[in-house]
């Protein structure tokens, strides 16, 4: 307790006692320290029982044996002779024991056999970890893309939840950022499919207070949806249309045929003109005067006893030459300023909007003051920090039936990490090994193998390396904790996801992939990290570096330039000399995204 107490940090509240000058060689042909610790153990716990007992005599004890409450399990220290005998005055052995280990590494040793304060639900479950694993396997498998099915439920992020908090009165008029595999396409037909406002809103926040059943209407759904997504959509749409207009609306084969030829039209490069047409594709979503100009005001006129929320995502596959092109880049911009500003003024407000874009398409139609547009949504971007990837993590394992837990989501995103990461055993373990080994804590590991160095996680890659790693778990790897993943497997899922991972990003980033393709370009030899500031400079040139930097896929510590996993195995770099990978160790030195 003095040492918990010295640290300012507590460990899940429990008495700990430390039995040391253990008598010396007691490894040469006589029994093992574990031996002796074990029957050390036994001992005390039988004097400790014995003193239970004569309290619990007594009439004038009100509590119990502190001791008592909590199974005692032994600690031993032996690697550092100089701690192997302590001094008897605690204050001397506290600091004997601060001048050989950090706080961090002696809690950590404590934190490895300290028993749980309460059973853990998420370790409750009775299944064989291989149907759990073949259950996690099947699940991800199918949330990978979220355009190959439809599904429905909603994992509540902290945008998500500002989204919903701050809407519960007026309809949002909302501009959501995100990445490529950020889960855009996922929220989108989660909204369709909850139908309505107030629905959506109470499976994000149970507590949330939403009157009024204002429909949700999918303007332009992404282009790459399945079968299954696909035929969600229309149906959907079609039934907001029956009860707004009773008529059918345009359909999602005439999506593009009317944009193509609203840019081709006598005001394409008209920001107005532009607005116009965005807001008569709502109307005609909804069936009212189908391709005639000014079915907007129509609708606000004579249609107003339904509000609604229209929806729109897939942009950067209607327009796919905003970088070069002003007519398309005019278009983007009026339907990500000029809409939501006319729908905010509307009396009322009977129809709000929620657009879906990729951050980088955005740039390139915001040029200028991009950075206060960006603040203005910020709090609804669809970014991941650790913590929420981590809670995803455990939320997809939920969902699979691969833990029997009810713990919230939320809960985790809200607890400490270490914490966290103790409710994630059951998932992954504790370490990358054995819990008593040097290994990482596999928390850690995860999500710093996973992240940029701008420390970024992004949802798919987090589902397709539950994915992977699942699969490649196999019941010889099966560790005595009985985790659903073994380490080998995650460790040989990394190589997939990054791959993966390194050509989504030069689909979504022209500039990366220009870049990525050089990197290939290299001869082996300067492929070999880390990079040397000049050896960076010769090789790619300032401009890339700087690119590369900024994007987080290279790191400079000190005088020398790291990838991270999540771009490495793809781009086929290496460690001089087979060298260790500093996967966390480089990831602690990286700033904190927030």
């Amino acid at each position: 307790m003095e040492w918990r107490k010295a640290t300012g940090e507590a460990l899940m509240g429990s008495l700990t006692v430390v039995v040391n000058q253990a008598p010396s060689g007691i490894t040469s042909g006589g029994p093992s320290s574990e031996t002796i610790a074990a029957n050390s153990m036994t001992a005390l716990d039988d004097a400790l029982r014995r003193i239970s007992e004569k309290q619990s005599d007594s009439a004038s004890s009100s509590s119990a044996n502190p001791f008592f409450d909590s199974p005692l399990v032994p600690l031993i220290i032996e690697s550092t002779p100089a701690v192997a005998i302590l001094p008897r005055d605690l204050s001397a052995a506290r600091r004997l024991l601060a001048e050989h280990f950090t706080h961090r590494e002696f809690l950590d040793k404590f934190i490895q056999i300290l028993p749980e304060k309460e059973p853990s639900p998420a370790q409750t479950i009775d299944a064989p970890v291989s149907d759990r694993r073949r259950k996690l396997a099947d699940y991800a498998k199918g949330a990978v893309f979220a355009e190959s099915g439809a599904r429905q439920e909603i994992f509540p992020t902290r945008s998500l939840m500002n989204l919903v908090d701050r809407h519960q009165r007026s309809l949002p008029t909302i501009v959501v950022l995100g990445d490529k595999g950020a889960g855009k396409t996922y929220t989108f037909m989660s909204l369709a499919l909850s139908r309505t406002w107030r629905q959506f809103a109470g499976r994000v926040s149970p507590s949330a207070v939403v009157v009024g059943d204002d429909l949700i209407l999918p303007v332009t759904p992404p282009q790459d949806l399945g079968e299954g997504g696909r035929a969600s959509e229309r149906e959907i749409t079609r039934q907001v249309a029956t009860a707004v207009s009773g008529l059918p609306p345009l359909n999602d084969q005439r999506l593009s045929d009317v944009i193509e030829r609203q840019k081709a039209s006598d005001g394409s490069e008209s920001l107005s003109s532009w607005r116009d047409f965005w807001l008569d594709l709502i109307a005609w979503r909804c069936g009212i005067d189908v391709e005639v100009a000014g079915a907007f005001q129509t609708l606000v006129a004579t249609h107003t006893s339904r509000r609604l929320v229209a929806i729109f995502d897939g942009i950067e596959t209607l327009f796919t030459n905003i970088k070069s092109s002003i007519v398309e880049r005019t278009a983007v911009e009026a339907l990500l300023r000029a809409v939501p500003d006319w729908l905010a003024q509307l009396p009322d407000r009977p129809l709000g909007t929620l657009i879906f874009i990729r951050e980088d398409v955005a740039r390139a139609a915001l040029p200028n003051n991009f950075k206060q547009f960006e603040d203005r949504y910020g709090a609804y971007a669809l970014k991941w920090n650790w913590s929420e990837a981590s809670a995803l993590a455990f939320w997809i394992a939920q969902q699979a039936g691969a833990l029997d837990s009810t713990r919230s989501p939320i809960d985790l995103v809200e607890m400490d990490e270490e914490t966290r990461g103790r409710e994630l055993e059951a998932l992954w373990g504790l370490k990358m090994g054995p819990n008593t080994s040097r290994e990482a804590r596999s928390q850690e590991w995860v999500m710093s193998s996973l992240s940029d160095f701008n420390r970024r996680v992004k949802a798919r890659d987090l589902v397709r390396f539950m994915f992977e790693s699942s699969q490649r778990s196999t019941d010889d790897q099966i560790y005595y904790d009985n985790r659903i993943l073994s380490p080998r497997a995650m460790r040989d899922s990394i190589d997939p996801c990054s791959e993966a991972r390194v050509v989504e990003t030069g689909e979504e980033n022209n500039e990366l992939r220009q870049i990525f393709e050089r990197i290939r370009q290299l001869t082996s030899e300067q492929r070999e990290l880390p990079w040397r500031l000049e050896d960076a400079i010769q090789f790619m040139g300032a401009e890339s570096v700087r690119a590369l930097d900024e994007n987080g896929v290279l790191f400079r510590d000190r005088d020398e330039y790291y990838v991270p996993e999540i771009y490495r195995h793809g781009l086929r770099f290496y460690y001089s000399g087979g060298a260790r990978r500093k996967v966390v160790t480089l990831m602690r030195r990286a700033p904190v995204y927030e």
